[in-house]
């Protein structure tokens, strides 16, 4: 399999809502959240100085406000007319505003590249990296600039050269699989309410997100009533989709304004029960949004990057190193689970409805794309999904093994392979031998009159194994590239969807055979990984 999976996504570097901006008569929560942290052991100092020092609980950091008055006042306080107090209050108050977002050395790089802005705007000589820029266009949204006149100062900072890609190169599939597979372990077992609240947003991500292709930053939006059920028993989800397109770089978003809500029907699943378990553990915290806030944050909801930075200590704790996922490294060809973030969930979500069968045009509604065109832009490697959900389902029942016998090594070999390599030179072990006498009993019974791939009784060798899976990913991948170009030559979204659907349904049965072959494989990799293990237990 291949190790990195290139898809076309959808991002967004800085994401800004406006209700937070930076306010003199908001003041005194920033003094409030300072003294707290202060209490706590996070910073030192008064919150007038010049140099704040935050404690991560291992080292010390400075965080330093001192700005160079004289070419302040020369270059953007003059064309601000803001005061050289005021704007130092405003740094002060920006700090705290993505402390919840990011740690202390971020914070201070941020402040720098900000100060340097300040100092030097108008200087031909500006010349900063795309990330400075956009950290600057965020701090000049929150002190309330108007975003043309954001646009207008972005255009005329010079910006260091960085390699330009129309893609982005995501983790291999199974790191957002095992994610899944361990958050659903964990919440399965018995947790200590703290627990359960800390890793909840991980849960939520991987459970909802995973089905329904919502952006991370609609996912952290969420109401905090979100889950309804009517007299009928049914149950209902409803989630904020956003209204504003084909926005790059910084994203200035009005929650009341720029989203709106969508219900959704949904079953009545163990997911729903552990969402209203954590509605009821945090309802003496009155929020807007789903997700429980700490005491320091100042915007009153969990950020993004808070987000990438409990998804990182998830896989850190929970994943890398861990000998429960040895078997999915190896069948995958990974050395190590990698560190991934929010956003990068959706596409596995579209290829699951594509792989569902779903029309083109429901794909479209629940992407929140404006046209059925975008939507396909997901489906590109639709056979890499299927053929990590084939090595997670080994993984599965693997674990599920070790539960139930213990720690003791398992000495495994199949009758079908023993028959194969020991008994026979027949990849059919029925024993009504169908090849030889014509007696098709048992492929009639198993289903599998028509291809022998995925029947009990069929054993083929590593080489047909890989032979087989070569060929029907490459028929796979070329009837969905044969989609994409249609839809792309007829860049509609109507008029045509009677043609779309029918090229979906030819890939899904593609889609269906590849996944024979594709968990005929795992099962081999699965052997070999076994044989392998016991290989080396021997030579200790």
């Amino acid at each position: 399999m291949e190790e990195n999976i290139l898809r076309q996504a959808e991002f967004e570097d800085v994401v800004f809502y406006t209700e937070n901006q930076y306010s003199r008569t908001d003041r005194m929560k920033y003094l409030e959240t300072f003294k707290l942290m202060v209490a706590d052991g996070h910073l030192s100092g008064q919150f007038n100085d010049e140099k704040w020092i935050g404690f991560s609980g291992i080292k010390r950091f400075g965080i330093d406000f001192s700005l160079d008055k004289c070419a302040y006042q020369l270059h953007i306080g003059k064309e601000f007319g803001i005061s050289y107090s005021t704007i130092q209050d405003m740094l002060r108050c920006y700090a705290l505003y993505i402390l919840g977002g990011y740690i202390f050395p971020t914070i201070n790089q941020k402040i720098v590249w900000v100060k340097k802005f300040l100092e030097t705007w108008g200087d031909k000589t500006l010349k900063l990296p795309r990330e400075a820029v956009e950290t600057i266009a965020d701090f000049l949204l929150y002190i309330g600039t108007p975003e043309p006149v954001i646009t207008d100062m972005k255009q005329r900072i010079h910006v260091k050269k960085e390699p330009k890609s129309e893609q982005r190169e995501l983790s291999h599939l199974i790191n957002y699989l095992a994610i899944a597979n361990e958050v659903n372990d964990l919440y399965h077992t018995e947790m200590s309410i703290d627990e359960f609240k800390k890793w909840f947003p991980i849960f939520f991500w991987a459970n909802i997100t995973f089905v329904i292709p919502l952006r991370a930053t609609e996912m952290l939006v969420t109401p905090v009533k979100c889950i309804k059920r009517d007299e009928n028993g049914r149950v209902h989800i409803t989630l904020r989709r956003t209204l504003l397109k084909n926005k790059k770089g910084v994203v200035c978003y009005n929650v009341e304004r720029d989203y709106k809500e969508f219900t959704y029907e949904i079953p009545s699943i163990w997911a729903v029960e552990v969402i209203e378990r954590y509605q009821e553990c945090t309802s003496n915290h009155p929020r807007k949004y789903l997700f429980d806030h700490t005491k320091y944050m100042i915007n009153k909801m969990i950020s993004l990057q808070s987000f990438n930075m409990l998804l990182a200590e998830f896989i850190s704790t929970y994943l890398i190193g861990n000998p429960k996922y040895d078997y999915a490294r190896y069948a995958t060809g990974i050395k190590e689970f990698e560190i991934v973030t929010a956003g990068d969930s959706r596409p596995i979500a579209m290829a699951n409805l594509y792989f569902q069968n779903i029309s083109a045009d429901i794909c479209r509604q629940l992407a929140n794309h404006s046209q059925i065109s975008t939507s396909f832009g997901y489906y590109t490697n639709v056979s890499n999904t299927i053929q990590c959900a084939s090595v997670m389902k080994i993984q599965r029942r693997i674990n599920k093994e070790r539960t139930e016998v213990g720690t003791a090594e398992i000495s495994f070999r199949s009758n079908r392979f023993a028959k194969v390599h020991g008994k026979t030179n027949s990849l059919c072990l029925s024993p009504m031998q169908p090849l030889v006498t014509g007696n098709i009993a048992d492929c009639i019974k198993e289903n599998h009159l028509h291809e022998c791939i995925g029947c009990r009784y069929y054993a083929p060798s590593e080489i047909e194994l890989k032979q087989a899976l070569d060929e029907r990913k490459m028929k796979l991948d070329a009837v969905s590239k044969q989609l994409v170009e249609y839809i792309a030559e007829t860049r509609t979204g109507g008029g045509e969807s009677t043609d779309v659907d029918k090229l979906l349904l030819e890939t899904h049965s593609g889609a269906i055979r590849f996944q024979r072959i594709s968990d005929e494989c795992a099962e081999e990799a699965e052997y070999k990984w076994r044989r392998h293990r016991n290989t080396q237990t021997k030579s200790c």
